[in-house]
């Protein structure tokens, strides 16, 4: 869904054409549910006075977290923010972003500070005992030196 916000918001469509391109890049399960509810919901507005309407972007992205953002969604994303390290052979940036995906999945409003404390705590410790000395208040900080400390093992 991330990835469509971004190709819809790239293409300036508007609602409506959201509505008529989401399910050209819905896939697996997700595309089974999208035919699965369109099907319900049409055979649901048939049987009623008001009849079929065409579908509306609020109504099918508030069906599509209802379908798959359970109530253990929160706890999961909090789980993999938490026990996410950086592994062997992946590299500091890479991590980073893959950490500011996590920390966006569970908390979207979480501050900068948060943030930067959760991604620091991950790291391996060559850049955690590098980086911690250092004033690191933003993600830019973060990011600025983990590519210092890259640049310092190059050279060693």
């Amino acid at each position: 869904m991330q990835k469509f916000i971004r190709v819809s918001i790239s293409n300036q469509w508007p609602d409506d054409v959201k509505v008529i391109q989401l399910p050209n890049y819905l896939t697996g399960t997700a595309e089974l549910w999208y035919v699965t509810w369109l099907d319900n919901r049409n055979k649901a507005a048939a049987a009623t006075a008001a009849g079929v309407t065409a579908v509306g972007w609020d109504e099918l992205t508030k069906a599509l977290q209802k379908a798959f953002k359970n109530v253990a969604h929160q706890e999961v994303a909090e789980h993999k923010l938490l026990s996410r390290k950086q592994k062997i052979g992946e590299s500091a940036e890479d991590y980073v972003y893959s950490m500011l995906d996590l920390i966006q999945d569970f908390d979207p409003c979480i501050s900068e500070t948060s943030k930067v404390r959760r991604i620091i705590k991950g790291l391996k410790p060559l850049h955690l005992e590098n980086i911690n000395p250092m004033q690191i208040s933003t993600i830019k900080d973060v990011l600025d030196a983990i590519r210092k400390v890259a640049e310092t093992e190059f050279f060693d």
